[in-house]
């Protein structure tokens, strides 16, 4: 998804004349979607104390 907004956000700086409306929204899809997978790694790969746990890492 966070791909797909970024495509979507040049596309909108591309075509003339500019949609900046599909910049702002598609900008924000990304940037939403990047936090997202920041916080599903934070979760699934360090614990409470923000040790990296070895059983995470050896999967």
């Amino acid at each position: 998804m966070s791909c797909n907004g970024l495509i979507w956000a040049r596309y909108s700086m591309v075509i003339t004349p500019k949609n900046w409306n599909l910049f702002s929204v598609s900008s924000a899809l990304a940037c939403t979607c990047v936090y997202q997978i920041s916080r599903k790694i934070r979760n699934d790969y360090f614990s409470e104390d923000g040790q990296a746990t070895l059983s995470s890492l050896k999967a």
